[in-house]
């Protein structure tokens, strides 16, 4: 794992109108052919950083990392599948939406003993990088009812959550 994320310094970041001139070529290349592979290479390559960076905020004890860095992967892979180079926005704005939905779903399936719905895994995560975002700011640690009041839920709510975590 180590050589692979050191090997992802070597591939360069595409600029906005390099990714766009990229996916328009994808989209317009025929599929089975070698210059669509090298094209979805490049863009691939390009954006490989970025997986590995969203992976790392859910790394757990339970999952391994690169497991989620396979799955991330997979999610950049739809996003590039599905993405409109018409919409004019650079493309991991889009791809990281898939690639969020890959890892979550994947942690999901395998990092409890019992299957939990995703919105308790959300609310979940959410409530986890709010303790830790606000963890110095408190110093008998984050209350209930502060969690409540920012995550716009009710301390019962807070407290079934953090019975699953």
């Amino acid at each position: 794992m180590d050589a692979y994320l050191k090997s992802l310094y070597n591939y360069k970041i595409l600029s906005k109108e390099e990714e766009y001139d990229a996916m328009v070529k994808l989209k317009s290349t025929p599929v089975d052919s070698k210059e669509y592979r090298k094209i979805l290479d490049t863009i691939v390559k390009s954006n490989l950083r970025y997986v590995v960076s969203f992976a790392k905020n859910y790394m757990s004890k339970a999952v391994e990392f690169d497991d989620l860095v396979a799955e991330g992967n997979m999610g950049l892979l739809k996003g590039i599948q599905d993405y409109n180079p018409d919409k004019k926005i650079k493309g991991i704005t889009y791809f990281k939406w898939w690639i969020f939905q890959r890892i979550i779903l994947y942690k999901s399936h395998n990092s409890y003993n019992m299957r939990l719905p995703i919105n308790i895994i959300n609310d979940g995560l959410k409530l986890t990088r709010l303790i830790t975002d606000n963890k110095e700011n408190f110093e008998d640690g984050v209350s209930e009812e502060y969690l409540a009041e920012k995550l716009n839920i009710t301390v019962e709510k807070v407290k079934e959550i953090m019975n699953y975590m």
